[in-house]
C-alpha cells in the first residue's frame, strides 16, 4: 500500500470524526495536546500520527483507537465497502484513564 493513500485515508476519517463531534481543529488539538497545525497536516494526509498521537486523537474524539483504524481500513477497501465515504462509527465511550473500554450500543 502506498503511504500517501494511507495518510490521506486516515486524514479523511479524522476530519469526518472531528466534524461530527462539532470540534474545530483548534479544539481537537487542545484536547489531544498536539498543535493545531499538526492536526491539520494529519487531516490533509501530509503527516502520519505516532501510535501515541493516534491514541490521544481517539480519546479526544471519544472513540476507540481500533474503531478509528477500522474506519480507515474500510475506506481503503479492506473492510466493509461503502461508496459514500467513511463508515459511521457506533457510539462508543472511551477513557484513556481506564485500562479497558466501555461500549454503548
Amino acid at each position: 500500500m502506498v503511504d500517501s493513500a494511507l495518510q490521506a485515508a486516515f486524514g479523511e476519517v479524522l476530519r469526518d470524526l472531528r466534524q461530527r463531534a462539532r470540534l474545530s481543529q483548534e479544539e481537537l488539538s487542545f484536547r489531544c495536546g498536539r498543535h493545531r497545525t499538526y492536526v491539520s497536516l494529519i487531516e490533509r494526509g501530509k503527516n502520519s500520527p505516532s501510535i501515541t498521537t493516534l491514541w490521544l486523537l481517539a480519546a479526544a474524539l471519544d472513540v476507540l483507537p481500533s474503531d478509528l483504524l477500522r474506519s480507515v481500513e474500510a475506506l481503503l477497501g479492506k473492510g466493509e465497502s461503502q461508496a459514500s465515504g467513511p463508515p459511521r462509527l457506533e457510539a462508543v465511550a472511551f477513557s484513556s484513564k481506564n485500562a479497558g473500554s466501555t461500549r454503548r450500543r
